[in-house]
């Protein structure tokens, strides 16, 4: 018998070229014919080993020795032959002329004889729940597994100071199997001691320790103490949380977070252009802990050519519930569009709440007065609505997401207090997909988005002019200007009572700061009080730049419109923006 330890062959990301003179020594892979079984799947999965080796290895990049390079490899194709259960394989080779030759004697593939578990009195797991099972192929993969999730296991349900979890193999190589031995040591079970918080200065200290998951008495777990610093951190007023842990004392542990606070207040200054604003101005001043509970007032002013903002946003987190957010919020605009010229005032609140990590609900309540001058035609308006949101959310990031999926449903009732007979409501659905093919050249990442929308209980000509239907622009229909996808009226948007949208989206990586994408947008607002499937569908075509930084890519893109109309539509549109375009 054999006592050993498995692991996984590591890799370590440098050059991604072999300094070989002439280039890369070809190599091939075969099975020795005298073995009883031949397994191409394996010689499949060595040649990708040595493939991958040769790409991120370090020592191997930098050997420039034939024969050492097939001796270090063939070390490597032993290492991993022994990880996949091979313990008898044998791996010789032949210098070609321009090519190394490995013949592979692979053996019997190892299995798991027998799972034994060695545990503290007071800690009961049963071996079922390791995913593991005897008489399976003795891989490194599935002990290393087997091993994590056992630990994963004990942290989670008892209250040790310290869990550490070890294996040993032992090899039975008459019987070509493995006796696998967790064992877990023997630590004092405990409970959280004093909790306390230093280094804080201008925070409410009963604010902060309330958003702890841990208290004194509570079962001491290291993952709370890990959530806890997160916890923390996610409140927006420290820069940087350390948790010291103290050795247990009477069964107890205390933990101290040793916190710094960031500045609270901070002024943005930004400018560009847009081609529905043209060139503008934006000043912008927040403070995140107004009355010492992490409340934020913020305040941001706008000036362009063909648009002029000021709004006010005072938002309380924790409202009521640790997951949910109390704003109330002020607004006033005046915008100047193809499609009409508005002044409006609003106020409104809105309770958002987190309902699990994908789910957020939304319910509003808004004031809007506004004037509208359609067709040299002035409106006036007092609006009255209380708009209600969900969104179910899988994508791994908002700003630049590579996987997952999002979508959400809003609906808007409105009720017009200067014409009371007036009442509609605005209903969106929309939803978008991300999935990415990192073993493809240039990691592509294809993403897919949809919207419709519908406007019911009123006719057009009740409905005012900036809450209708358009589509065009840079978050919609690129290639065409902003809100002309609509029915017109001597080539200006009205607006439609329906909306149809759709965009696909190639994105392409190379380097670590540079991709492009390739996107067909399609899109139309639809005079109709139903979205008119494949109707009047306008299409938009281009190319874009991302630079991404740490916070989220920075995207320049250019379209064209593929159903141009004359004298609406411009050759092209250009956009640029921060993260995504969806």
């Amino acid at each position: 018998m054999l006592l050993i330890t498995l692991s996984l062959t590591g890799q370590n990301v440098f050059a991604s070229t072999l300094p070989f003179l002439g280039g890369e020594p070809a190599f091939e892979i075969s099975q020795d014919r005298a073995s009883k079984e031949q397994r191409p799947e394996l010689m499949k999965l060595l040649k990708k080993e040595i493939e991958t080796q040769r790409k991120y290895n370090s020592k191997l990049q930098h050997t420039t020795k034939r024969t050492k390079i097939a001796q270090y490899e063939k070390q490597l194709l032993q290492t991993r032959l022994n990880a996949e259960g091979y313990y008898d394989a044998k791996v010789t080779f032949r210098l070609g002329e321009k090519i190394i030759h490995y013949l592979v004697r692979p053996g019997a593939q190892y299995r798991i004889g027998s799972i034994t578990l060695q545990l503290p009195e007071h800690v009961q797991i049963q071996p079922n729940l390791l995913d593991i099972q005897e008489g399976s192929p003795l891989k490194a993969e599935t002990i290393l597994k087997a091993k994590n999730t056992l630990h994963e296991l004990v942290s989670s349900r008892f209250c040790l100071y310290r869990v550490e979890v070890t294996y040993r193999v032992l090899l039975e190589t008459t019987l070509q199997a493995g006796h696998v031995t967790f064992a877990v040591a023997d630590e004092p079970h405990v409970v959280f001691g004093d909790v306390t918080i230093e280094g804080i200065h201008t925070v409410d200290q009963e604010y902060l320790m309330a958003q702890l998951p841990i208290g004194t008495g509570d079962c001491f777990k290291r993952t709370l103490v890990d959530k806890a610093r997160i916890d923390l951190i996610g409140t927006n007023l420290l820069s940087s949380v350390v948790a010291t842990i103290q050795p247990p004392n009477d069964g107890k542990v205390d933990v101290s977070f040793q916190a710094r606070e960031r500045a609270h207040r901070s002024i943005t200054v930004g400018g560009g252009y847009q081609a529905a604003e043209g060139l503008g101005v934006s000043l912008g001043w927040e403070h995140r802990n107004l009355m010492r509970k992490a409340q934020r007032l913020k305040v941001d002013l706008k000036v362009a050519e063909k648009l002029q903002s000021i709004s006010t946003d005072l938002a309380w987190p924790h409202f009521m519930h640790p997951s949910q957010t109390f704003a109330f919020y002020t607004k006033a605009e005046h915008l100047e569009s193809n499609a009409y010229v508005s002044e409006n005032v609003d106020v409104g609140t809105e309770l958002t709440r987190q309902l699990n990590r994908r789910v957020k609900t939304t319910l509003s309540g808004e004031v809007s007065f506004a004037k509208i001058i359609e067709n040299k035609q002035e409106d006036n308006y007092a609006l009255l609505s209380l708009p209600l949101g969900i969104e179910y959310d899988e994508r791994n990031s908002p700003l630049d997401p590579q996987k997952g999926w999002v979508v959400s449903a809003h609906v808007s009732p409105y009720w017009d207090a200067y014409e009371t007979a007036t009442q509609f409501s605005k209903n969106v659905l929309a939803a978008s997909a991300y999935s990415t093919f990192k073993n493809w050249p240039w990691h592509p990442t294809f993403a897919l988005r949809a919207a419709t929308g519908v406007i019911q209980g009123a006719s057009q000509e009740d409905i005012p002019a900036h809450i209708r239907f358009y589509a065009g622009g840079g978050g919609s229909v690129r290639g065409y200007p902003y809100q002309s996808l609509s029915p017109l009226v001597d080539k200006k948007p009205v607006g439609g009572l329906s909306l149809s949208e759709v965009s696909f989206e190639t994105r392409l990586r190379w380097g670590q700061n540079w991709g492009g994408v390739v996107f067909l947008d399609g899109g139309m607002a639809y005079e109709q009080k139903s979205p008119q499937a494949g109707e009047d569908l306008h299409w938009g075509t281009g190319l874009g730049i991302r630079y991404y930084t740490s916070f989220a890519p920075i995207r320049f893109d250019i379209a064209v419109p593929l159903d141009k109309r004359r004298d609406v539509d411009d050759e092209f549109q250009i956009y640029v923006s921060i993260g995504q375009a969806f």
